[in-house]
């Protein structure tokens, strides 16, 4: 059987207990009260405070509207059209000067793109710069825009990208400068130095034309009377007396030098050298002349195997060769000298070098040797598409090179035998 248990005697229920609080605490939580003037002076103070503030803020909104008016007044009368596209090149806004430049009222270039007022040959450009802004912050390039129902026109414009939180692209700043009268007075002043380098040119090759006329004449006149001459002289004193005989023979020996030294001119004005054995000996026979002329050493060195250069060109080298060295025996106080020959891809290089005091310091190296001599020989160089460098050497004296393209063409020039040009583009078709 189950075990009986003992029941409790049922009572009244216990009470639960809680923590007392004294009767300090309980004082203290009782709310405080204030004083009507103390509520007041409060109340006053926040206003007061409340008050300023509105005051400083609706300085702040006037100094920040002064602002966009004076933003807005700077953006509208701009000399310069502005404009504001989105990170696609969307027009957002125009100032006054960009409905101008575009000839069109800016309420219908809202939302267009920019790109249809940009010259179809600039357009690949165009794209190419917008690409660039993301990483760069800003650009500037000419380009050729086509206001509505006027000609193409040159601008100098000028973007600039801003960026996002994220630093991504959000919008362009687009400012645009006409500057096709600058252009086309750059290209005129172009055209006018290509044909002064042009008459520069003409003028070398007449030079060279006379000089080789004139030698031919000494050649063919001049020294071979001499040469006639002094044989009948000969035959003269012979014949003549004892008294006369030493008279002749002096005459003869005069007329010898005469002969010489109208040989040696017409070397110097046009070598025959040059146009039967070809450029190298020419060169080799100059630097002896000035090596016996002038008492500098001359040394001729390099790759013996000469190109088939026109005979143009082999003219053109030697004036160069030879006007270098020139100017080596005139300023520079050298005691030697060098010239040596490379050819290699199709190029023919020639490099003087000297010793001697080098350039002028307050003159750069493209600039040194700015004398009509060596222009000329500069704008015939680069109209084959050579051209000629001095720069100073590191141990004292200069270096001249010279390049001259082997298979090198006259430059193309126009009907009236002067330079062709290009010219501005005309209105977009």
């Amino acid at each position: 059987m189950p075990r009986a248990t003992a029941k409790t005697p049922a009572g009244p229920p216990m009470k639960k207990r809680y923590p007392t609080k004294s009767k300090s605490h309980r004082r203290d939580a009782r709310p405080r009260r204030v004083n009507g003037l103390d509520a007041r002076a409060t109340l006053y103070k926040t206003t007061r405070e409340l008050q300023a503030a509105k005051q400083e803020l609706l300085a702040i909104q006037s100094e920040v509207e002064a602002d966009g008016l004076r933003y807005r007044d700077l953006f509208e009368f701009s000399p310069d059209a502005y404009l504001v596209t989105d990170a696609r090149g969307s027009i957002r806004e125009t100032n006054e000067a960009a409905a101008r430049l575009l000839n069109i009222p800016d309420i219908y270039t809202m939302g267009k793109p920019l790109f249809l007022f940009v010259h179809k040959d600039d357009r690949p450009r165009y794209w190419e710069v917008l690409r660039q802004l993301r990483s760069q912050p800003e650009g500037r390039f000419l380009l050729r825009l086509v206001p509505r129902d006027k000609e193409a026109m040159v601008a100098d414009v000028r973007i600039t990208g801003v960026r996002n939180w994220d630093g991504s692209v959000g919008s362009l700043r687009w400012t645009f400068r006409d500057v096709t009268e600058q252009e086309r007075t750059r290209q005129q002043i172009g055209q006018h130095h290509d044909q002064l380098r042009w008459l520069a040119s003409e003028l070398s090759r007449a030079e060279e034309r006379e000089r080789r006329r004139i030698a031919t004449g000494i050649h063919d006149r001049v020294s071979q009377t001499l040469a006639l001459a002094k044989m009948m002289l000969g035959k003269a004193a012979r014949a003549a007396t004892p008294e006369c005989r030493g008279t002749l023979d002096e005459i003869s020996q005069l007329l010898s030098q005469v002969i010489d030294e109208s040989r040696t001119l017409t070397f110097e004005l046009s070598p025959p050298i040059l146009y039967e054995l070809g450029l190298l000996p020419a060169i080799e026979w100059l630097a002896e002349l000035m090596q016996r002329r002038h008492g500098i050493r001359i040394t001729v060195a390099g790759d013996r195997r000469e190109p088939q250069l026109e005979e143009s060109l082999r003219v053109l080298v030697f004036q160069a060769v030879r006007e270098l060295l020139t100017n080596v025996v005139k300023h520079a106080r050298a005691s030697q000298a060098s010239v040596e020959f490379s050819f290699h891809d199709g190029q023919l290089y020639v490099t003087v070098e000297d010793d001697g005091s080098g350039m002028p310091p307050r003159l750069p190296p493209h600039e040194a040797g700015a004398g009509f001599g060596l222009f000329s020989l500069r704008t015939r160089l680069e109209q084959i598409g050579g051209h000629l460098q001095l720069k100073p050497r590191s141990n004292g004296g200069t270096r001249a090179t010279i390049l001259v393209p082997a298979l090198a063409t006259a430059a193309p020039v126009s009907d009236n035998g002067r330079p062709r040009h290009k010219h501005l583009p005309e209105k977009q078709a």
